[in-house]
């Protein structure tokens, strides 16, 4: 007797595992436990959120989408012998919403991509603008901000303000952690941002307050506000003293600039100027800003396109956004320092 195509058995679906509720950008697997009577081979088609992801595979890794928060979707799997029609079930997914309660004194800046760095046409006018208050200025100097690239980042939050004196004395009381170099020494109001802090301290207090510094990736994207090729938070507006605390006729610097005053000689109050479009303030001069990454001056040619977080290792640090200390040209979003992790900067 021979037996025929209708003579083989279907295979058995036993189990489909998955969670029922997954956060937007979390890693999600799932699992379907099947087998056939016959011992065929099975194959796997995974179907989420009517997007067929094919697969050998009877576990599916799936990276939960930011554009789906809020989204009640159907995982669905199919499993076949390739003798009978595919064995199909399905089961509900709730994708949980964006917790619309911001931290408090953060803002969660959104899904998105933008152009990072600086495109090499753009060097000799910058070299020129740098010539003014740096004679010697060269071409080298902003090699390290290109190529400019697309970067696609997931949400993140970012504090309003950077931190300030009485947000890290209460690190300090609570913790007995070691205060900050120039400690209530000059200029030291309670409102103003701490100073004298190093990589490492920037990080212990993140941890303490159930934070993390941001990557430098982040942080331009952020400090951008959604503009979209501008070369300051504002805009391409050069500074004139009502936007950012940089080095003005207030202080005797040889590269101030003699013609503005902001108000300040050295840090000015958290706030003092005004935000961003995403809220944000102080993302241009007041006082440098700890970046998560390790600084490559050559990393832009190899950064990956989806939330590159630095290279693997380095012996300096990324620092970001410019200071009381410096002229206004170096207040740019797109320009790069590095400093050692264990450097203490009262800028």
């Amino acid at each position: 007797m021979t037996c025929g195509r209708g003579d083989n058995a279907k295979p058995v679906i036993e189990k489909l595992i998955l969670p029922t509720t997954v956060q937007p950008g979390e890693t999600a697997v799932f699992k379907v436990v099947a087998l056939d009577p016959d011992g065929d081979q099975l194959t796997y088609i995974w179907m989420i959120n009517g997007e067929i992801l094919s697969t050998k595979l009877s576990t599916m890794i799936w990276e939960v989408p930011q554009t789906l928060a809020g989204r009640k979707i159907d995982v669905v799997i199919s499993v076949s012998d390739s003798r009978n029609e595919p064995v199909v079930t399905k089961s509900p997914l709730k994708i949980q919403a964006f917790d619309t309660r911001h931290p408090e004194n953060m803002v969660l800046i959104p899904v998105g991509e933008f152009e990072m760095g600086t495109g090499a046409d753009q060097i000799p006018q910058l070299l020129r603008s740098a010539k003014q208050y740096f004679p010697d200025a060269e071409a080298g100097w902003f090699e390290n901000e290109t190529p400019r690239h697309k970067v696609c980042l997931d949400a993140f939050y970012m504090d309003i303000h950077e931190v300030s004196n009485a947000q890290y004395k209460k690190f300090i009381d609570k913790t007995g952690y070691h205060p900050p170099l120039y400690w209530n020494t000059f200029n030291f109001a309670p409102n103003h941002p701490v100073v004298g802090v190093s990589w490492h301290d920037a990080m212990a207090y993140a941890k303490w307050a159930g934070k993390r510094l941001p990557t430098e990736a982040e942080w331009e994207y952020a400090a951008r506000g959604g503009l979209v090729g501008k070369k300051y938070p504002w805009g391409d507006a050069e500074a004139d003293g009502k936007r950012a605390n940089f080095a003005d006729k207030t202080i005797n610097l040889n590269w101030s600039n003699k013609n503005v005053s902001d108000g300040y000689k050295y840090t000015a109050s958290i706030g003092a100027f005004p935000p961003n479009d995403y809220g944000l303030y102080d993302m241009a001069g007041n006082v440098f800003e700890w970046c998560f990454d390790w600084y490559g001056a050559g990393y832009y040619t190899k950064s990956p396109e989806y939330n590159p977080t630095g290279p693997i290792s380095g012996t300096t640090r990324v620092i970001r956004g410019s200071s009381w200390s410096y002229p206004p040209t170096r207040m740019r979003v797109s320009r790069r320092i590095e400093k050692h992790p264990t450097s203490m900067l009262d800028y």
